[in-house]
């Protein structure tokens, strides 16, 4: 590889990198992904006491 392939790679990954870690990020720790693991975290403990199970049961 050339210097100039280099370049061209770095420069590609300069400019596209950012977006994709921004976006990444977001689905992770965005407030719409962090509700919806919320409610199914609720979902969830809410089915197991339903099932039977005591408080520490569930939340083991």
């Amino acid at each position: 590889m050339d210097p100039e392939q280099v370049k061209e790679i770095f420069a590609v990954f300069s400019d596209k990198l950012p977006a994709l870690l921004n976006s990444l990020t977001d689905s992770i720790y965005g407030k719409d992904a962090s509700a919806k693991f919320g409610t199914a975290v609720a979902d969830f403990y809410r089915t197991l006491k339903e099932s039977g199970m005591t408080d520490e049961q569930a939340f083991k």
